[in-house]
C-alpha cells in the first residue's frame, strides 16, 4: 500500500480516551498559579490517527513529551481550538507540565491561571474542572502541532521496498508514522460524534480556510499550504 506526500501543515490531534493507571485528579487550589491542577491527563496515545490516515509509534509520544517539556513554562492550554472566528484570546486555560510518556500514552498535569477563571467567556477553569470530575469522557485534550515532514519520509524509505510496511505489527495499514518539528499547544476539546474514542479532531478545514483569508486579506505573506502547487 502506497500513500501520497505526506501533509505539512500545523495538524490538530486529539489525545486518546486511553485508560489511564489512576483517575484524573482534581485540585482547585493546587497548581503553579495556586488557581487549579488536573494531574494525570492524557495528551496523545499510540495507535491510528483517526480521520488523518496517520500512526502514532513510541517515537511520536517521546517527541509530543520533549517537546511538551523544552520550556519551563510548559505548553499552552486553551478552551478549544482558534478558529476562523475567534483566534484563541480569552480563553486561555493554563499550562500543562511534568509531560510524561506512561506505557502507550501522553500524560501531563494542567496548571489553571488565574485569569482562566474570569475570562469573557466565564469561569472556563472551574467549568473543566467539574467536567473532569462528572465526565472526563465529555472531552479531551487534542495537541496542535507541525509535522517533521523529512523525518516522516525519511522513516517511509528506510522501511520500503515495493511500497511501505510498517515495523509496527499493529499498524496493519501500514500508515505513515508521525514526526513532529513543533508542538504548539493542547487545547482542551469537546468529542464529536463521529469519534467516539475522542482520538483526533477534525478541524482541519476550518483551519486551512482560515489560512486562506488570513492570506487574501493581505495579513501574512506566506502563501497556505494547503494551497501549493
Amino acid at each position: 500500500m502506497t500513500h501520497p506526500e505526506l501533509p505539512v501543515k500545523e495538524t490538530l490531534f486529539r489525545g486518546a480516551r486511553a485508560t489511564v493507571s489512576e483517575p484524573v485528579q482534581v485540585s482547585r487550589t493546587d497548581g503553579h498559579y495556586g488557581a487549579g491542577k488536573l494531574t494525570g491527563v492524557s495528551l496523545i496515545a499510540k495507535g491510528e490517527a483517526l480521520g488523518h490516515d496517520m500512526w502514532i509509534d513510541e517515537m511520536t509520544l517521546q517527541q509530543v513529551a520533549e517537546y511538551a517539556n523544552q520550556s519551563n513554562n510548559g505548553i499552552k492550554s486553551r478552551f478549544t481550538h482558534p478558529s476562523m472566528s475567534a483566534d484563541g484570546m480569552g480563553r486561555h486555560l493554563g499550562r500543562l507540565k511534568n509531560v510524561r510518556v506512561e506505557g502507550e500514552k501522553v500524560l501531563g498535569d494542567l496548571h489553571f491561571a488565574q485569569s482562566a477563571h474570569s475570562t469573557p467567556e466565564g469561569d472556563l477553569a472551574e467549568y473543566v474542572m467539574q467536567l473532569a470530575e462528572e465526565d472526563p469522557a465529555a472531552a479531551g485534550l487534542s495537541i496542535v502541532f507541525e509535522h517533521d515532514r523529512e523525518a516522516e519520509q525519511k522513516y517511509m524509505s528506510e522501511h520500503t521496498t515495493d511500497s511501505f510496511e510498517s515495523p509496527d505489527e499493529k499498524n496493519m495499514r501500514n500508515l505513515p508514522h508521525v514526526r513532529l518539528e513543533k508542538l504548539r499547544a493542547a487545547d482542551i476539546v469537546d468529542e464529536p460524534a463521529a469519534n467516539p474514542e475522542g482520538l483526533f479532531d477534525r478541524q482541519t478545514l476550518a483551519r486551512d480556510v482560515d489560512d486562506l483569508l488570513t492570506y487574501a486579506a493581505g495579513f501574512s505573506e506566506e502563501k497556505p499550504k494547503a494551497l501549493a502547487f
